[in-house]
């Protein structure tokens, strides 16, 4: 059995004692660290890829309010060429899907279902791009049991150029 002076000098040189220190408080440290680190890493990605997505949208719109291109499966085809450019392989366009429906006005949805395809002269058009963005690190997965993907959406709304005459 301890004495009271024995417990008190174990303790005392217990309290002293600095070995390992670092190592246990690396060990209990590590793992939120790595998890905001790799959690910061792949929202910077989301937020990188979404924002290319509504770049490539958006530029896709421009080159549809044009009316450059007559054949409406070629115009929908340069759409799809032109979100797939801007995204630089981020986004697989044969997995996303991209919608381009002309719409009466700029309510949408709302305003009941639109027609698929580019339009035509001053017609309101809306494009989308749905994806599924599969986690780049597994820490989501394991830690906050979100899925095992993020949906991302983006939608530009232009109204056409009056390209023909009417």
């Amino acid at each position: 059995m301890l004495t009271m002076m024995q417990a008190r000098q174990l303790l005392h040189r217990f309290n002293k004692n600095r070995d390992g220190v670092a190592a246990v408080e690396f060990a209990i440290i590590l793992p939120a660290f790595l998890l905001l680190l790799f959690g910061t890493i792949e929202i910077a990605m989301v937020m990188f890829t979404l924002t290319l997505a509504e770049g490539g949208l958006r530029e896709a719109a421009r080159f549809g309010v044009t009316g450059q291109e007559v054949d409406p499966a070629a115009r929908q085809d340069r759409i799809l060429e032109i979100v797939s450019d801007h995204t630089h392989g981020l986004i697989d366009i044969s997995d996303a899907n991209v919608s381009v429906t002309v719409y009466p006005d700029f309510t949408g949805d709302d305003g009941g279902p639109g027609t698929p395809g580019a339009g035509d002269a001053n017609d309101v058009v809306f494009y989308r791009l749905s994806y599924e963005w599969d986690y780049v690190t597994p820490v989501f997965t394991v830690f906050a049991d979100l899925g095992v993907s993020i949906p991302m959406t983006a939608t530009v709304a232009v109204r056409n150029e009056p390209f023909r005459d009417e």
